[in-house]
């Protein structure tokens, strides 16, 4: 898997240091994506290894605050999609 990250300034110049800085965090996370494609595949056999093959329904309860939650409860929805299981974000 490849993702690629562009990194530029928002009413600022990128230094090459500032540069440099973020591809050297932003690198750290190969270590998470690299297996992710392997990662969702035993998933899905492990929900089906369960009994619930075609994935399950549930609802993630979340608080109607932006930042953090209603960004961290999408990225979660989109994971869990990508393994079959079906999510409902219900904000409260």
């Amino acid at each position: 898997m490849t993702v690629e990250v562009a990194i530029n300034g928002r009413d600022m110049n990128v230094s090459p240091k500032l540069r440099e800085y973020v591809e050297k965090k932003v690198g750290r996370l190969d270590h998470y994506l690299s297996h992710i494609t392997e990662a969702r595949v035993e998933a899905r056999k492990l929900l089906a290894e369960v009994g619930v093959p075609d994935g399950f329904e549930f609802n993630l309860l979340n608080r109607n605050i932006q930042m953090p939650y209603s960004f961290v409860g999408i990225f979660l929805i989109d994971q869990w999609r990508q393994v079959g299981l079906r999510v409902n974000h219900v904000v409260k």
